[in-house]
């Protein structure tokens, strides 16, 4: 009788072992590391312009129609600043895969297009199914804006900060007047956190407002 349990249990132990090796290798098989060019496997990553202009100048792997259909496609229709993102018409490429959190596994795609780039962080499940997705930096962005008072409204700049506990972002966005005067500065902070499920929520933490020399 202790024989046959010992036996039951090796053998659900080899069948769980077998399980999850088995899961592992359809995730590599349908995104390997060959794909990523940046390896950024350590929490407390900046993402901002610099990253981005660095990423300008590599040599990434594009992802392909299918690609597109299932990582960004999967995703529903996204909308930035009140605007649909039509993705099918952008170039995407991948970036990196970072620690899993949980059963999710995060990765990075640089996408852009006309008037539009942006650096996505897109959850996967264990089958690589996306879940859900975060804009870390970028987004619609067609020049200044002129305000009603005669101000120009530079394009918001984004920075996001990955952290074990979640993401921490800042947006900051420049009024300028144009004849003289000095430069208004709205800086925004949100946090987002990651939920086992691979649900996101973004909450405001604080705001700050400053006034600065217009730069000539």
């Amino acid at each position: 009788m202790l024989l046959l349990i010992l036996f039951s249990c090796n053998g659900n132990k080899n069948s769980n072992e077998s399980a999850q090796a088995e899961k592992e290798n359809n995730e590599s098989s349908i995104l390997p590391d060959s794909l990523f060019k940046f390896n950024m496997s350590k929490i407390d990553i900046l993402i901002d312009t610099g990253f981005a202009r660095t990423i300008e100048k590599k040599e990434l792997v594009t992802l392909d129609s299918i690609q597109k259909a299932h990582f960004i496609g999967g995703l529903g229709k996204m909308y930035d600043r009140g605007i649909e993102i039509p993705y099918r018409f952008f170039t995407a490429r991948f970036v990196s895969k970072l620690e899993k959190r949980g059963d999710l596994t995060p990765i990075i795609i640089d996408m852009g297009g006309d008037d539009y780039g942006s650096l996505l962080y897109i959850l996967l499940d264990n089958k690589s199914d996306p879940v859900s997705y975060y804009k870390l930096w970028g987004g619609f962005c067609a020049g200044e804006d002129e305000g009603k008072d005669g101000t120009l409204v530079q394009c918001p700049e984004r920075t996001s900060l990955i952290k074990a506990d979640g993401i921490y972002s800042y947006i900051t966005t420049e009024r300028i007047k144009v004849h003289s005067g000095p430069t208004l500065v709205d800086s925004v902070r949100y946090f987002t956190k990651i939920l086992p499920s691979g649900k996101i929520e973004t909450n405001r933490i604080d705001s700050t407002r400053y006034v600065r020399k217009t730069k000539k």
